[in-house]
This record gives structure tokens, sequence and C-alpha cells, in this order.
């Protein structure tokens, strides 16, 4: 078994929030509109990324298991928000997703069916 861990830290009268990850530092911030200063990708963009990151990872090892031939994935992720949620427009608004769609793509030489599967 292996643990992955990160650890985040956010501060008084910071918009983002750091982020190490092994050797990796990131920064999550929100864009002026919600509150930031747009100093890194907002949190749905890193989920988004990293649920696109799991899906192709977890494709590629399927198909090397399957000995198939793939030649590309491309995987959009993507999301509806209420921004209202997020400021004091509407503290009636549910904050977060409404709604997350992804949308692959598989270039390759292999029958339709077979990566459908």
């Amino acid at each position: 078994m292996v643990t992955i861990r990160i650890e985040a830290q956010w501060e008084k009268n910071q918009t983002a929030t750091h982020i190490r990850a092994g050797q990796h530092q990131m920064v999550v911030d929100e864009p002026p509109a919600l509150g930031g200063e747009d100093l890194g990708p907002n949190p749905m963009q890193y989920l988004f990324a990293g649920m696109a990151g799991c899906f192709i990872g977890t494709a590629k090892a399927l198909a090397r298991k399957m000995d198939l031939s793939i030649n590309a994935i491309r995987c959009r992720v993507e999301g509806d928000i209420v921004p209202e949620s997020r400021t004091e427009g509407d503290p009636a608004a549910r904050p977060g997703c409404v709604e997350i769609r992804m949308i692959v793509t598989v270039d390759s030489d292999e029958p339709e069916e077979t990566i459908a599967k």
C-alpha cells in the first residue's frame, strides 16, 4: 500500500492556498470575480485536472493490460457552478458544482467496440 499525501495552508488576509505535494508546490486561488487574485488555478480546475489525470492513467494501464494499441487519449472535464453561490449574491444558492461532464476521445487503430470496453 502507498499513502499519497499533500499539505495545504491558507493564512488570514490571503486569497491563495499554498499546497505541497511531494517535491511540487502549487497555488490554489480564485479569479477576481470570485474574490481571489488569480494567483493559480481555482480548486475546481485542480479537481478536474486530477480527474482527467486519473482517468487517463487508468486507461493507459488498462490498455497495457489488454494489449491495446492506443495513439492518444484526450479528456476534457467541465462543470457548471452558480457564481452567486460563491459570493454574497444569493445566500440560498447551493455552493459547488451543479454538474460535471467528462468528454473522452481515444485515437486508436483498435475496433471501436474494443475501445468502448
